[in-house]
């Protein structure tokens, strides 16, 4: 229910928005500036509707098109916060929002994996199993290329590991 009614609001904002007109009284109305607030309203809706349905769902499950849905909004505007903290006359401004931005960007990032986590199943980080030993007595030993690190001395060949 609550998504629904931010979906509802957001989308109503939006047209209310769009809809408006310039005054042209004057012929000087140019759909410029309008075009770019439009633009900066709809992507904070979105922005914090995206913070409210993560923090809604803080242990709920999500896809990993959710996540790829938030990097691709939070991506842009972290890079303008990062931009505006190191290029800006006044990088305070820009603390709150590219913090914001980055939990954003870290969510989507933890979203994605978290999905692909669940659909490969428990064994994902499980180590793989051990070759069968052809030898008898427990013994193991494999031959292969070895790098001993003596600084200058410093040696690259064959060798012989394992346990004996």
């Amino acid at each position: 229910m609550g998504r629904k009614l931010i979906c509802g609001a957001m989308i109503a904002a939006a047209l209310a928005v769009a809809t408006a007109r310039d005054a042209e009284a004057c012929g000087q109305g140019n759909g410029s500036y309008a075009a770019l607030g439009v633009g900066a309203i709809v992507v904070g809706l979105t922005d914090l509707g995206m913070t409210i349905a993560d923090l809604a769902t803080l242990q709920g499950p999500r896809s990993a098109v959710y996540g790829g849905v938030e990097l691709a909004v939070a991506t842009p505007q972290l890079l303008v916060g990062l931009y505006g903290l190191t290029h800006g006359g006044q990088p305070a401004s820009f603390a709150g929002y590219t913090l914001w931005m980055a939990a954003l960007f870290a969510h989507g990032i933890w979203t994605i994996h978290a999905a692909q986590a669940a659909d490969s199943g428990p064994g994902i980080f499980a180590p793989p199993p051990e070759p069968p030993s052809d030898s008898p007595g427990g013994v193991k030993m494999m031959f292969g290329p070895t790098y001993v690190p003596l600084g200058p001395l410093a040696q690259v060949g064959f060798g012989l590991s394992g346990r004996f």
